[in-house]
Parts: C-alpha cells; structure tokens; sequence
C-alpha cells in the first residue's frame, strides 16, 4: 500500500489492524472515483453545452424574431395626415375598436403582404410613374413576391385573426331601482398581470376561440381591404354596394363587440436566409377599465435542426451529442449496477447481522451513511430521468418539425400549418424546460461528485457546516421580506404597476435589494413623498445593509472553519487535483507493468480477512 508521495512507502513487514487498512484503502478508492468523476462529468456538462448551443443557436434566433417585432411595432403605421405621407401612430397608439382597424388596414396588412419597394419620397423625376421599383440584370425576380416580408422572409399562411369573447351577464351591483333595462356586464382579463409581468399568452387555445377569420394575401389589396370593412362594420356597406360579404363569421354583426376580450392577430413565416420558421402573433388583450394592451410575441423553430439553411450537416453537433448519448448511456448502466448491488448488500447484511446487538449510536451511524447513499443515488437517477426525458422531447420536436415542413412542401392548408406550427411551439417550450431541469441536476451531482475532493468539496462542505444558521437566517429573512412586500402592495398598489399584486410587490422588492428599481416612481405614489422615502430607507437598511451582510458573515465563518479542518488528521496540506490525478496515473501504470494490483482487489481481500480475524486483528502489510 502506498501512501501520497511516491517517496513514502510503507514497510511490508510493518503491522497494522485490518480495520485501518481497510478504512485507508476505501478512502483512497473513493478520492480516485471522484477525481475521475470530476473529469467525466466536466466533459458530459462541456458536451451537453456545444450540444445545446448548436441545437438553440440563440442568437441567429434573437436576431430574426427581434425584426419582426421592431418592424410591427414601428413600421405599422397608421394615422396618415396625407396619402403617402408619415403615419403617425403605431401599434402603442391603438386604443379603440378604430384605431385597432385603421392598424390592421393602413398599418398591418400593407406591411406584411407588401409586394413592392418605393422609391425614396419627394423625387420629382418618377411622380407620374408607378411606386414599384423594377430590377432588371443580375436580379432573377423584377420585384420581391407578393407576401415576402423584409426581403428575407416570406409569408407562407394567410393572416389569422382570432378573437376570444366572454359571455355577458346581468350587472348586480349598484342598479339602479325602477331602471327599464338591466344592464349588461362583461367579464374582463385582468391584463396588468398577463402583460407588465410578460406572460402574455403566445396562443388562444383551441377552446377559448369563438370567431376565426382568415385574410388571403394572394387576393390581392382590394379584396383584402373588403374584407377588413366588412368585418368592421358588420358587411352594412357590403349591403349597400349590393356585394357579397367576405367576413364569413361576422353574421351580419361587428366582428369586434363588448364581449371582445383578446384578439390576436398571427402568421406563420419561413426565414429562408436562416431556415427558421415563425411564428408571429400580436395579441390584443382589453382590461377591467377598457384599455387595450399590446404586444408582439414570436416564437421560432429551425426547419433542420441538424442542418445548416444551405443542406450541410452539422457534424459538430453530432459529435457532440454522440459524446453526452454516450455517457448518459453508461452512467445509466453504472446506475442501474450500482443499485443491484446496492440492494443485495442490503439483503445479506440483513441476513448475517442480528437484530438485538444493535446499539443506539451504531443505528445512527448506519443510518447516515444509509441517508448519503440515498440521496447520492437520487441525484444519479435524477440525472438519468432529466436525460431521459429531455432525449424524447427532443425527438418529438425534431418530428413535429418534419411535420411542418411536409405541410408546407404539400401545401395541406393554413390551418393544418397553424396547427402543426404551434404543437412546435408548445413542445418547444417542453423541450426548454427540460433542459433546464437536467442543468439543474447537472450542477447538483456536479458539487456531489466533487465532494471526493477536498479541496473541491470546501464549498459544500462550506453550505453543510452552516446549514443550521441559514435554516434560522432565511426564516427572518424571508420573513421581513414578505411583510415589506405586503407594505408596499398596501402603500403604492393602486398608483403604481410595479406593485399592483402581491406577487409582484415581492418581486418589485427583490428588485429594489438588487438596486434596480427606480424608487422616483415611489416618490410620485401615495398621499405624501413620505411613504416613499420612508420605505425605501428602511428596506435598504434592514433588508439590503444588515441582513445580506449577516449572511455573508454566515457563510465566511462556516468557510473559515472548514478551511481550517483541512489539515487535520494528516499533518499535511490536502490534496490538490492534479496532485491526484498524478496519483492515479502512477497506479495505472504499475498495474499495467505488473508492479502492483488495482485498489478494489486490495480492498476485497481486506474485507474477506476483515471477515476472518476481526476488524481490531493485526497484520503485516505483507499478509495484506
């Protein structure tokens, strides 16, 4: 048996209880285990991060998305003083059921299905010629197709309004007595919650639409602003101009009524510079007090997740992704045998080992190795769940992409598109989930694995030493922080947003601990500049000065003492990381020369002579 440095051996005819032996041999096996499972974890988490980054590719993904909602939002105009002139409002700006139609028709519709590019404004020489610039030599196509939005991107549904409503009921309060007609009440979306907190729903459900309708870019401006009028005014000028009616679910009535509580306006589009599809909705959601809200939410997907948009695979991420299969495989199976072998143990000890010779502190003993045993093999089979679940996630995603893509190469339909493109987005959101929860895990058998290594495991064992005192800590703590929160839902909920729900009055005081609230907004709510000054003052000093830093004096206390501890027992400074990966490779290649045996044959004949003459029997190191 060796001792850390190479110049240390022991005398083979030295003895020593087979007891330490074993005990030495077991912490040694154990330090060489977590070495190497501090390497091979780092590599799966270094796979698993090259994997996802070429599967997400989030900034070509943010690049695109963000076009679209900086050209909704800004160039979707509407309000125009003269024709062809600036329109002066946008998206922000609409506020009524008018505005909401003067955005779909002047603004919305001629944006996304635009056919042409304008020449530059107030040039004399073509104001008697037509507005489309006609590119003629190198360019294949004389002008950019009817639906193509942005040069880059083209419109492969039509538009789809869909609108939820809410049925009326009969006002109960405050009516007045004697009144002829009862009025009527419609139940409204609490939108603050949904829009400032950004939960805005990227989709209706299925069940929640009442009206769809679908506006077909290929018909053509005339038809299409028909439609939009007839949808308006319920096709009453349809009626005079002895027309048919192109809204097919207005019935004769305003397609927008008092039981409107949302609407959203989407389109599926195919980025082919990139190969991404999207898709891109703008919701309007109306609340208590008649306000409408807005935003623009796009959801995307890539078309060939294992392709570049030019056909070429990317063989870096299948490499990478072959790596972290490979070793979710075998930590699987490493798993899987340690558990049997587990379970046996536990059989044969509990056969061999009678009940009444148990005392109290050899329960307790047993008990906690019992309980680290446990929770080392939950976070290894949490690992292997996440893994798992993430793998058939993504293969679901990869196959509802197919789908997408063979209904828009057979052309079945909008709304088969519609509908496969958003059972994309939902598994997508699955997928997204699941990643983060096997990160999670990933970071927790992480410091699991390094807890082998002492000089590793100081952090852990940083957390573990002053677990009690942050167990008493957070319950102040968290404590205090609610009843601020409380304070300040009571003091300014009613004159600000960011603290409009108790839910969010909490998270405007996480925010103001972190310094990132802009506590003038404070000073403009309640009665008296007071309040706002008063709460600020005693959050900052209570929450932000004195309980933060009593926690870090918590934990740098508990690092001290177990910073100090490292020493003990050995008389020497602990091991480093690469001190014991040195270590095992010098073991390795005396096993592999013959000059020594491997550790766990060692430490199986240990326990069989353990077995025979007692833990407290003495031996030569030689008969070990």
């Amino acid at each position: 048996v060796l001792s850390r440095d190479a110049e240390d051996y022991l005398d083979p005819n030295e003895s020593a209880p087979v007891g330490e032996l074993l005990t030495y041999v077991q912490k040694e096996i154990h330090e060489q285990r977590s070495c190497l499972g501090v390497v091979s974890t780092l590599v799966m988490i270094a796979a698993f991060i090259e994997m996802l980054r070429l599967q997400k590719r989030h900034a070509a993904v943010y690049e695109v998305e963000q076009a679209f909602v900086f050209d909704i939002e800004e160039n979707a105009n509407f309000a125009f003083s003269t024709p062809f002139a600036m329109g002066h409002k946008g998206l922000q700006d609409v506020n009524s059921f008018g505005d909401f139609w003067s955005w779909m028709r002047l603004g919305y519709v001629p944006l996304v299905i635009a056919g042409d590019y304008g020449y530059s404004e107030m040039n004399p020489r073509v104001a008697n010629l037509s507005s489309q610039i006609h590119f003629t030599g190198t360019h294949p196509e004389p002008s950019p197709k009817r639906g193509e939005w942005m040069r880059f991107n083209q419109l492969v549904t039509s538009v789809r309004m869909t609108q939820k409503t809410k049925p009326r009921s009969e006002c109960r309060a405050l009516v007045k007595a004697g009144a002829e007609v009862t009025p009527f009440c419609y139940h409204r979306t609490y939108a603050p919650q949904v829009f400032s907190a950004d939960f805005a729903p990227w989709t209706l459900e299925a069940s929640e639409i009442t009206r769809t309708q679908y506006l077909d870019f290929a018909q053509g401006p005339e038809p299409l602003e028909d439609t939009l009028l007839d949808m308006e005014d319920g096709c009453y000028i349809a009626n005079l101009d002895s027309r048919d009616c192109l809204c097919t679910t207005c019935n004769n009535q305003p397609w927008l009524a008092k039981d409107t509580t949302e609407i959203q306006v989407s389109s599926v589009v195919l980025n082919r510079a990139s190969g991404l599809w999207s898709l891109v909705t703008v919701s309007f959601v109306f609340d208590l007090g008649g306000r409408i809200w807005k935003r623009v939410v796009v959801r995307s997907q890539w078309s060939t997740p294992y392709a570049w948009s030019d056909g070429t695979i990317i063989w870096s991420l299948v490499v990478a992704q072959s790596i972290w299969s490979v070793m979710m495989l075998v930590l699987t199976l490493d798993v899987i045998r340690r558990t049997v072998s587990l379970r046996r143990k536990r059989k044969v000890n509990k056969a061999q080992s009678p009940q009444h010779s148990d005392t109290l502190e050899a329960i307790m003993v047993r008990a906690a190795a019992s309980s680290a045993k446990l929770l080392k093999a939950v976070v290894d089979w949490a690992m292997v769940g996440t893994a798992a679940m993430y793998t058939v996630s993504w293969i679901f995603l990869v196959l509802r992409v197919q789908r997408v893509n063979e209904a828009y190469e057979t052309r079945q339909g909008d709304e088969e598109i519609f509908r496969t493109m958003e059972s994309v987005i939902e598994m997508e959101w699955t997928e997204r989930f699941l990643t983060s929860a096997h990160t999670v895990v990933c970071l927790v058998r992480a410091l699991d694995v390094m807890s082998g290594q002492p000089r590793l495991a100081i952090i852990t064992r940083t957390f573990s030493a002053s677990m009690k005192d942050l167990v008493h800590f957070f319950v102040v703590f968290f404590l205090l922080f609610g009843l601020f929160g409380l304070m300040g839902y009571t003091l300014f909920g009613r004159d600000t947003e960011a603290f409009s729900t108790p839910f969010m009055s909490i998270w405007g005081c996480a925010r103001l601990l972190f310094g990132e609230f802009e506590w003038e907004v404070l000073l403009e709510a309640g009665r008296h500049r007071m309040e706002g000054i008063f709460f600020v003052a005693a959050f900052t000093i209570l929450v932000s000065q004195v309980l933060l830093n009593m926690l870090l004096a918590i934990i740098i206390d508990a690092y001290v003492e177990v910073k100090g501890h490292l020493n003990s027992g050995e008389g020497k400074p602990p091991e480093t990381l690469w001190s014991q990966a040195a270590e095992i490779w010098r073991r390795a290649r005396a096993v592999r020369s013959g000059e020594a045996i491997r550790m766990a044959r060692v430490r199986d004949g240990l326990e069989v002579m353990c077995e025979s003459v007692g833990a407290e029997g003495v031996v030569t190191l030689a008969e070990a």
